[in-house]
């Protein structure tokens, strides 16, 4: 997981290794999530995936990468919105 690049959202990218095609969902509490998309590696949207609640549920296909792009009410990082201090700042 990690903050998008265009500072709008978090970035999920699943791997599966098994070989086999695998149903997953995605439970994130505190995250009041507004849209989800599945994206592209370099992070452009190309569907929108379903939202329950604050879970997000997708297929991974075997042996892929999904990268999934969650919208929400809350900047990430948080620090960006005043919330923390940048981590291995300086002060």
């Amino acid at each position: 997981m990690k903050a998008a690049e265009d500072g709008n959202g978090l970035i999920l990218r699943l791997m599966e290794t098994n070989g086999v095609d695998t149903p997953v969902m995605i439970t994130l509490p505190f995250v009041d999530i507004v849209v989800v998309h599945l994206t592209s590696l370099v992070e452009e949207n190309e569907r929108l995936l379903p939202i329950d609640r604050n879970a997000v549920r997708a297929i991974v296909k075997a042996f892929n990468v999904v990268t999934i792009g969650i919208g929400s009410k809350q900047s990430w990082p948080p620090y960006r919105a005043g919330h923390l201090s940048p981590p291995y700042s300086k002060t």
